[in-house]
This record gives structure tokens, sequence and C-alpha cells, in this order.
């Protein structure tokens, strides 16, 4: 299955035991493909420097051990486009890519993903129903 993950839930799983940690092991254990938008690797590696530093070579470590099918950043007019569909203009960009790269399931804790709108595009689940579906 490819699985694609918001920041959040990528620095809750690599900083914190708990959900996200465990959803990151499935991922890894049932040989399941990680889609990581290259904006997401970017801002997670951001607030990792940032808030927890030293953990972003955890991220990196991980991501060694799993597949990864790496999407680059969108184009400033599919961005543009994917603000239409959801509230904060901040989350267009992983819209965008989320919308590229057609992941089998979209995996966040942020509210504004899980609206009617971005359930037409794509499979959006919350962490805990991701482990169920997993």
């Amino acid at each position: 299955m490819r699985v694609m993950l918001d920041t959040n839930t990528i620095v809750s799983g690599v900083v914190f035991q708990g959900s996200e940690r465990h959803l990151l092991h499935a991922i890894f254990a049932q040989g399941h493909t990680l889609v990581l938008s290259e904006y997401v690797f970017q801002e997670t590696k951001r607030v990792l420097t940032r808030k927890f530093p030293g953990k972003e070579f955890a991220l990196e470590a991980w991501l060694q051990l799993t597949e990864v099918e790496r999407v680059p950043l969108p184009q400033a007019e599919r961005a543009k486009e994917a603000q239409g569909l959801i509230r904060d203009p901040k989350d267009a960009a992983i819209l965008a890519t989320v919308i590229l790269a057609k992941p089998d399931i979209f995996i966040t804790g942020d509210r504004d993903f899980h609206t009617p709108e971005v359930a037409a595009i794509t499979k959006v689940l919350t962490t805990k129903d991701a482990l169920l579906l997993l």
C-alpha cells in the first residue's frame, strides 16, 4: 500500500513513543511504501531541528529502513488550485502533492484535511484509523 504522512504524524512518530511510532513501525514491518512529499520532508526536518535537536538524524535513519517514494514540490499553480479545497493556505502545497501522488491513504491529525472536499480526492485517515487498517 502507498501511504502518505503529514508532518505532524512523522514528527510525533520520530519523537514520541505512541500511536504514531507504532504507525511508522507498521509501515516498515508490513512493507508498505512511504509516499514522501519533498515539502513534508523539508518541513519535518525544520520542525525536528528547531524543536527537537538531534531527532532529525532519527528521521534519516528511519527513512533508510523503509521503501520511500519521493514526490517533488508541487508547481505553484497546482498549490494555488489546491488552496480552494482547504481552509489553511499553508496546507495547499501538501494537498497539491496528495493530488499529484495519489497515495492509497493519507494520514494526518490536521482536521483541515478531514473534510468532504479532501475526502473526494483521497482517503484521509487519523493515525488510530490507519493502524486499524494496516
